[in-house]
């Protein structure tokens, strides 16, 4: 969310992130049901699910969340260097996504940290550089994953769909959120799954309905997905209406839109999305606070200035993305590949 200023043109940048929640459920489940049949029990098919997300996300996280600590004192002083800068027009528009809340490094923080549970903690929520309140928040979804499948096969998508949203609306009243108070407290940023869990059992239907054989099930599944975002921004609405005609309607993935999809420039821009959400912000302040101490750069006006930053900051921060993919996510990935080679006994 934009914390100074004016919202940037098209909502608010935390609208990209329920977007991606949305995204996320959906992958996890259709992903889930697909590979139901490879393992001898559920037990078996949850821990494979823990080792391969947890291998997939925490080592990046890690790597950069150590770098943003050790350099936290300095990248304090320019955050806010930074943002004190920022002609007005451009307040809160493109280039100031959050306002974290720089917090004493402590085993407490650290901790809560390295085990992601700091989502659950509003002080340490959104505390460094990184935009990683949304991790931890990806994170608690995949420990309660594996419990929404289990309560969708035994209590019917119908209740567990109703409790979600009634446990999102409950969440959002009891724990205020930004700079609105609730009844129990307040929240810099929806950290904590209560907040969101309606987007991502969203992702869920759809993804079940996909896979469903029967139009009737196809049916409800979507008009569950619709129920669990009711009320949201038009734009989350839109991505959920985008991701069920594509793959709903467009089984073949013979329409313009699935073909683009399948571009390679695409794919690279999926494999870097990860890097790139978590480093961008590590790369971009320094750039922009070195460019603001030149003289040339202060001449110009804002927009030029915006167009500059723009153009030196992209290059950087994707080659940034694609070397950290290639390195530390592969390989973090193939590693969580040989610890389930060692735990899991899969059938095939």
């Amino acid at each position: 969310m934009a914390s100074i200023g004016q919202d940037v043109i098209w909502g608010s940048p935390a609208l990209a992130v329920d977007g991606f929640m949305l995204l996320s459920g959906f992958l996890m489940a259709y992903h889930w049901i697909l590979r139901e049949g490879r393992f001898e029990s559920f037990k078996q098919q949850v821990k494979d699910f823990y080792i391969r997300r947890y291998f997939r996300i925490a080592p990046l996280y890690y790597a950069l969340f150590t770098v943003a600590i050790i350099f936290q004192n300095e990248l304090s002083v320019i955050k806010n260097t930074v943002n004190a800068l920022v002609p007005p027009p451009w307040k809160g528009r493109f280039v100031i996504f959050d306002n974290p809340v720089f917090r004493k490094i402590s085993l407490a923080n650290l901790f809560t940290h390295y085990s992601f549970t700091f989502g659950f903690i509003p002080k340490f929520a959104n505390s460094n550089i990184l935009p990683d309140w949304s991790i931890g928040l990806e994170m608690q979804f995949y420990l309660i994953f594996p419990l929404l499948v289990f309560l969708i096969s035994k209590m019917g998508r119908f209740s567990v769909t109703f409790a979600s949203l009634m446990l999102a609306i409950a969440t959002n009243k009891l724990f205020g959120l930004y700079q609105d108070p609730g009844i129990l407290g307040k929240f810099g940023q929806p950290s904590m799954i209560l907040f969101k869990i309606n987007y991502f059992l969203a992702g869920m239907a759809i993804a079940y309905a996909y896979l469903s054989k029967e139009n009737r099930k196809k049916i409800a599944w979507v008009l569950l997905a619709a129920v669990s975002i009711y009320g949201s921004e038009v734009q989350v609405v839109i991505i959920a209406a985008v991701l069920v005609f594509l793959l709903i309607f467009d089984p073949e993935n013979n329409e313009l839109l699935s073909k683009i999809g399948s571009w390679k420039v695409f794919k690279f821009f999926g494999d870097t999305s990860y890097s790139l959400y978590l480093v961008h912000l590590l790369i971009m302040y320094p750039i922009l606070y070195f460019l603001f101490e030149q003289s040339w750069f202060l001449a110009q006006s804002d927009t030029r200035r915006f167009v500059t930053s723009l153009f030196i900051i992209s290059p950087i921060v994707y080659a940034s993305a694609y070397l950290l993919y290639r390195t530390i996510e592969t390989n973090g990935i193939r590693l969580g590949k040989e610890i389930i080679k060692l735990v899991s006994k899969p059938k095939h």
